[in-house]
């Protein structure tokens, strides 16, 4: 027979990942949202989204980006990322929208 010790523990284990589960769908269902509002108007007219100063981003924000343009990637829609080299590596840059090299990064002098 567990001891009341032992059901408090997995109580808080099994609201820890209640909890974990919701953060998941939550981000998920805001990167839906976000390619429904960038998604609908690109069938209509081409689109860009500019992210200045990326480095900046928090991460779920590069992560809803970076999912957006996962989706986004046959649709007439361009992101484009401008930033200084010399601020620093944020978030965005272990992001891979595409996953085979499709963005790239071009030095300005």
């Amino acid at each position: 027979m567990p001891s009341a010790g032992n059901v408090t523990t997995e109580n808080g284990v099994q609201r820890v990942r209640q909890a974990s589960a919701r953060r998941r769908r939550d981000r998920f269902l805001i990167g839906v949202a976000v390619l429904t509002i960038v998604g609908e108007p690109a069938e209509e007219r081409p689109m860009l989204i500019i992210a200045d100063d990326p480095q900046w981003l928090d991460e779920p924000s590069a992560q809803r980006l970076a999912f957006v343009a996962r989706r986004l990637r046959n649709e007439p829609v361009v992101t484009l990322l401008t930033g200084l080299a010399s601020e620093g590596a944020g978030p965005w840059h272990t992001h891979d929208a595409y996953g085979d090299g499709f963005a790239s990064t071009v030095p300005v002098d």
